[in-house]
């Protein structure tokens, strides 16, 4: 990669889509219900972190390109300005599915009441404000991210986002029983 920040655009979405493979296989698989049992305190913590770093990652991919401060933005519409003409109609695509994927979900409004600004009247309401989220059109988003990066410099290398997300996927022996192993040795924290 000639362009660090794709180059960190395209880890960010690799990284996101892990994140979001691991909630689905701690919280979303029949076997999970199991082990929420075994340590529900834990697993409710585990929970939220895992939900609130996925949320305020993919929302950050859809940020203005900049402050008013002049900071920038990692994000879909700063690469969309700063390489306008390296995108190709491949990436102008995969960028407009991932924006559409991102708004069927309505997660930046779930961001902004919960995470980023704590919304009293939305914390204190009778009923909880209910995301749209789920695993698959995620998964679809970060690649769709992937393919917007790797259309702007992929190095000469001819990978697809498609491969790049295959191959970044998680261990299928990989379910958490480590987890569970240090949980159960685990000794309370004094203070």
């Amino acid at each position: 990669m000639k362009r660090k920040e794709v180059e960190i655009f395209i880890s960010s979405a690799v990284s996101t889509s892990r994140e979001i493979e691991l909630f689905a296989r701690l919280f979303a698989s029949p076997q999970s219900s199991i082990f929420i049992e075994m340590y529900p305190e834990t697993f409710k913590i585990l929970q939220y972190s895992l939900l609130k770093n996925i949320v305020l990652n993919v929302c950050s991919f859809f940020d203005s390109a900049g402050d008013r401060r002049g900071n920038k933005n990692l994000s879909v519409a700063f690469l969309q300005k700063e390489y306008a003409d390296a995108i190709s109609d491949k990436g102008k695509t995969a960028a407009a599915q991932a924006l559409a994927i991102y708004e069927d979900l309505q997660i930046d409004g779930y961001r902004n009441k919960y995470f980023a600004h704590a919304d009293v009247d939305t914390l204190t309401a009778e009923e909880m404000l209910q995301h749209q989220l789920s695993t698959e059109p995620l998964l679809r988003l970060c690649v769709h991210l992937m393919t917007l990066g790797l259309d702007i410099d992929d190095d000469g290398r001819g990978v697809t986002a498609e491969r790049l997300f295959g191959e970044s996927r998680m261990s299928p022996f990989d379910n958490g029983t480590a987890l569970l192993s240090l949980l159960s040795q685990a000794s309370p924290v004094k203070v």
